[in-house]
């Protein structure tokens, strides 16, 4: 998670915002890792996770968007990272890996 960290990062001090920068999990357990990492970092998030708890994934504040791989399905980032992208086994897998990298909106 630590090359994750460093990658958004990276990216907002490029002047990216943090509104387009996504971060892809396959599990709760995986989803909630993520989260304490970014807030850690001291990283501003909002996760799908935890808007199934009754949060907002699109608020008022800027922030790195935490998805599940099915709910990315028509949204667009300019930055997206899939954690432990390597852990993926099996034909189904390998076609919701590449759903998710054709989340990425730059060319």
């Amino acid at each position: 998670m630590l090359t994750a960290i460093t990658r958004i990062c990276d990216e907002q001090g490029q002047g990216g915002a943090l509104d387009d920068m996504a971060v892809i999990y396959r599990s709760t357990a995986q989803a909630q890792h993520i989260e304490r990492a970014l807030s850690e970092a001291g990283i501003a998030f909002a996760s799908g996770e935890s808007a199934k708890c009754g949060g907002t994934l699109y608020g008022s504040e800027e922030s790195v968007k935490i998805v599940s791989m099915h709910s990315s399905k028509g949204l667009e980032f300019g930055l997206v990272l899939i954690p432990s992208l390597d852990d993926m086994r099996g034909q189904r897998s390998r076609r919701g890996a590449f759903a998710v990298c054709s989340r990425d909106s730059r060319d």
